[in-house]
């Protein structure tokens, strides 16, 4: 009997001491940074590319770099050591790249100021909120292994620890910020002009299909943490 009430009185959101060692975010806000973007706060999809072999440029002031934006609150986090970290995203099927594109282009993430909103947002606002086009701020990129048949979405995993741009640190000092926020930018020098084939990445955005939504999935030492949706 004290067993069940026990087990009763654990908090739903508060997985198993076993193996819950990991929290994973979904985003508060996201959009799609381009002239003529569609309404952020009822876009499905997000979607980057470069151009002229950038992937962050003033030529996004001018429409013809496209980034995304991911926002994520990150108050209530664990105190423990983070020892991984991913962003978890679904592209969508049939993608206009090859395999060999993808792997000269890899999807990047970088940092970005969180100082935006889907509701307040303009594209004018990338003058101010926009990323870092330098190596040294890169968090992570990826490329697909393969892809999938025709018809297949498939998943892309970003390794935020892999790059020299200091996520740990930055999640850290976001965290003791008054918004407690922490935002990514999704960039590639993916160039859809010069492929010849329309080529861009294209995922799922937090308004899309619930199982296809980005996840920022963070583990910590320790024996029990919140799952925080």
């Amino acid at each position: 009997m004290l067993a069940l009430i026990a087990a009763a009185l654990i908090p739903t959101q508060i997985a198993p001491p076993a193996d819950a060692k990991t929290v994973e975010l979904i985003p508060t806000d996201d959009l799609w940074v381009y002239p003529h973007a569609s309404d952020p706060q009822s876009d499905d999809y997000l979607r980057c590319w470069g151009a002229g072999g950038h992937s962050v440029g003033p030529e996004a002031q001018e429409g013809e770099i496209s980034y995304s934006y991911l926002r994520f609150d990150v108050s209530g986090l664990p105190s423990g050591k983070l020892t991984a970290v991913k962003l978890v995203l679904t592209h969508v099927a049939n993608p206009g790249f090859t395999l060999d594109l993808a792997k000269a282009s890899p999807l990047e993430v970088r940092p970005v100021s969180a100082a935006f909103s889907e509701k307040n947002w303009v594209f004018e606002n990338v003058s101010s909120v926009a990323p870092k086009g330098d190596k040294d701020s890169l968090y992570g990129w990826v490329a697909p292994n393969s892809l999938p048949e025709d018809g297949k979405e498939f998943t892309l995993e970003i390794d935020l620890l892999k790059g020299p741009g200091g996520f740990a640190a930055a999640l850290a000092a976001a965290a003791k910020t008054q918004e407690m926020a922490l935002a990514l930018a999704l960039t590639s020098t993916i160039d859809p002009s010069s492929s010849g084939m329309r080529s861009v990445y294209k995922v799922f955005s937090k308004d899309g299909p619930k199982e296809k939504r980005p996840v920022l999935r963070l583990t910590y030492e320790g024996e029990m943490v919140a799952i925080i949706q």
